[in-house]
């Protein structure tokens, strides 16, 4: 899976996507090229044709979930 699909998929899991047009401008790609990523990523069997994460595409977002980050802020000056 490349970043594009990754992107693709991540968007569809944090935003409410009704169609690919919409995608589209939430992702700044072209209409075609998310036609293509979507595609793709049904053929990998991550994605439904509406728009569904698989079991698999969860498996996907478990697999690369962030353990024990440090969130690093700006330090107050005073």
């Amino acid at each position: 899976m490349n970043n594009n699909e990754y992107e693709i998929l991540q968007l569809i899991k944090n935003q409410r996507i009704e169609n690919q047009r919409t995608l589209a401008k939430m992702s700044n790609f072209s209409l075609g090229k998310v036609n293509r990523l979507i595609n793709k990523l049904i053929m990998e069997g991550f994605l439904t044709s509406d728009l569904s994460i698989t079991s698999a595409g969860k498996r996907l977002f478990e697999e690369h979930r962030v353990n024990n980050a440090i969130k690093i802020g700006r330090a107050s000056c005073r």
